[in-house]
């Protein structure tokens, strides 16, 4: 679900700042075409995917440890 979630607001801003290459301003009036929404979707799925798998990395890394010296700290007590 993390992935969904990220991969819409990156495919939003992704849309943004297509609009800023083809307008020069924020919005939505360009639209792009078949092939380039193909294009923007596989880049926006890859980047979601890498953000979203190194976010539950850390996590897990990070929370982990945290665990284990929250143990540690509680046995020398």
């Amino acid at each position: 679900m993390t992935m969904v979630v990220v991969f819409v607001f990156f495919f939003v801003g992704a849309l943004i700042h297509y609009n800023i290459g083809k307008t020069g301003k924020i919005g939505f009036k360009a639209i792009p075409t078949g092939d380039e929404v193909l294009r923007i979707m596989v880049t926006v799925a890859t980047t979601a995917v890498l953000s979203t798998v190194t976010a539950e990395v850390l996590i897990h890394t990070f929370d982990r440890g945290m665990s284990l010296q929250g143990v540690h700290h509680m046995k020398s007590s």
